[in-house]
């Protein structure tokens, strides 16, 4: 039985969830936002051309002030005002710049950042992870305030509006994290043939009690199946629909 989940038996119906092995990567999608990540071993989020964070943050940047040397005026105004001695490394004091070139990028921006937990497998989240060890910022999902306005058919960002492009941008972050760990399901609906089975239990003198699994399986007809259901959770995630109300109570 192929990477079953979960096997369900309903008279002379059988039902396999079933890990989905190929699913459909949810970045590929028509999604708000665009996902830039860095690390090096992972290709991660949307594809792109930035050699590092940096290059990232000052396209923003040039993008939200108008022009290149306007953005790197402000880079170096940021830089020289905050006092590289308060900070016992130079990650906090990168961190700090950054912090308040994003807070220039957020004028024309919705950005969040990405945090990517490394441990027997690997999870991202908008939100930082307690381990400091195996976790650490690996990029932002972003979305420019004029596309919202675009999609969501107003003219301005109203704390409303940003509060919906928030929840979608975490939605993607929570429909990525699904796929990268692997919790994406399918499943396989079968009936057994009756008539084959009583045939062969006749012929060999058997009860149908007395039978294998593993003889079972000859008599099983696949008549449905269905894959990329998303999350555990499958009421949730659309399975039951897909497969049939008749199923509720079962699964």
């Amino acid at each position: 039985m192929e990477n079953l989940v979960k096997e369900y038996k309903k008279g002379h119906k059988i039902l396999r969830i079933v890990y989905d092995d190929n699913p459909e990567n949810p970045r590929d999608w028509d999604n708000l936002g665009t996902m830039v990540c860095f690390h090096r071993r992972y290709n991660l989020g949307d594809p792109h051309n930035y050699r590092e964070p940096d290059d990232f943050l000052f396209d923003l940047l040039e993008q939200t002030v108008g022009d290149t040397d306007k953005a790197e005026r402000f880079v170096k105004k940021i830089s020289d005002s905050i006092n590289r001695e308060l900070y016992r490394s130079y990650g906090a004091y990168k961190k700090a710049v950054d912090d308040e070139i994003i807070d220039i990028i957020r004028k024309k921006f919705i950005i969040l950042p990405l945090y990517l937990l490394d441990h027997s497998g690997i999870t991202i989240s908008t939100s930082p992870f307690s381990c400091p060890w195996d976790s650490g910022q690996v990029g932002w999902i972003y979305v420019s305030k004029d596309d919202v306005c675009g999609v969501y058919g107003v003219k301005h960002i109203t704390p409303t509006v940003k509060r919906w492009a928030i929840g979608v941008l975490e939605a993607e972050v929570e429909e990525y994290d699904i796929y990268l760990r692997g919790e994406v399901y399918g499943y396989k609906l079968y009936h057994i043939d009756e008539a084959k089975l009583e045939a062969y239990l006749k012929a060999a003198g058997l009860e149908r009690e007395n039978l294998s699994d593993r003889e079972l399986e000859l008599f099983l007809v696949e008549e449905d199946s269905c894959w990329g259901f998303f999350g555990d959770d499958f009421r949730a995630n659309g399975l039951l629909e897909y497969v049939g109300r008749e199923w509720e109570g079962v699964i």
